[in-house]
């Protein structure tokens, strides 16, 4: 995980989910915006007809983002759709990525913690042994 991370956020996990997470919402409104811009009418607002608000493709991506889609604003083109699919498969990637490195994480330093254990008590018995301690 430290590979992946500004050293702002590396002592954080919470901080580095929330960055990820931020930078790939943002990346995705650019995205829907400048689809929505070269192919006019690649989703469909309701409220607004079909006339491309900001504040509109924003709610999108983070209703999309969240994975709760109420089906207010639906793609209708084939491009839209697969952008959509795109957008909530990296979201699963990057959360259970997440997820991933922190229980690996964790399970590793559980692990060391308890080799260092192992080793420290090895060597207090054959220390023990040497000096001619039953201990």
């Amino acid at each position: 995980m430290k590979a992946f991370s500004p050293k702002f956020l590396r002592k954080d996990p919470i901080k580095i989910l929330i960055f990820y997470n931020l930078i790939l919402w943002i990346f995705m409104t650019v995205i829907y915006l400048i689809l929505d811009y070269v192919h006019p009418g690649s989703f469909h607002f309701p409220i607004t007809g079909d006339h491309t608000l900001f504040v509109d493709i924003l709610y999108f991506s983070l209703i999309t983002h969240t994975t709760v889609g109420y089906g207010d604003i639906v793609p209708t083109t084939k491009l839209a759709k697969i952008f959509v699919c795109i957008h909530v498969f990296s979201v699963w990637v990057v959360n259970l990525g997440f997820v991933w490195l922190s229980v690996h994480e964790s399970v590793t330093e559980i692990t060391n913690q308890a080799v260092t254990r192992a080793i420290n008590e090895t060597r207090h018995i054959e220390l023990s042994s040497f000096l001619g301690n039953t201990t």
